[in-house]
């Protein structure tokens, strides 16, 4: 599909470049010099972070059902103090989705190979979802998995691997 493939080109070719803030190089920082396991715990939909605001369920969920990747607390806590609305949730999804090559993302992972310049910016973000907006018909018959109808990322043909 055209618009799909558009899509993804611009997904690729974005390069995470918002610093962490104070607080977020702090959280992360205290995630990486922990000594226990804690952070590395593979972590569900059921788990009370990700019950602790809807936005950060949408984004586990969008993990848990439609990719084969494996979140741990900290990658969670990392990227929940980034998320800012539902589909800025979906868009990180996506776009871990398209990005991380083994199964688990873990802080270090992420810090080290998806973000290490930092997270994805306001304006990333923008460019992105402009891209997966859609006209209603290009997708007539098929399944969905959110709520609207104009965006390729609520619909499952987006998230199955090439």
């Amino acid at each position: 599909m055209k618009k799909l493939d558009e899509f993804n080109k611009i997904v690729d070719s974005i390069s995470p470049n918002q610093p962490l803030t104070g607080e977020g190089m702090e959280i992360l920082m205290n995630i990486l010099l922990d000594k226990t396991d804690k952070f590395n715990e593979i972590i569900s939909s059921k788990h009370e972070l990700a019950q602790s605001a809807p936005q950060l369920n949408i984004f586990v969920v969008r993990i848990e059902v439609l990719t084969s990747l494996k979140l741990t607390l900290g990658a969670l806590i990392m990227i929940a103090h980034n998320i800012e609305s539902f589909g800025n949730a979906v868009m990180y999804a996506y776009y871990l989705h398209r990005k991380c090559i083994p199964n688990i993302l873990t802080v270090e992972y992420l810090s080290e190979h998806i973000f290490p310049m930092g997270m994805i910016s306001k304006e990333q973000h923008k460019k992105m979802w402009k891209a997966q907006k859609i006209n209603n018909d290009e997708m007539i018959g098929q399944k969905k998995v959110g709520l609207a109808y104009d965006n390729l990322l609520d619909y499952i043909i987006t998230w199955e691997k090439e």
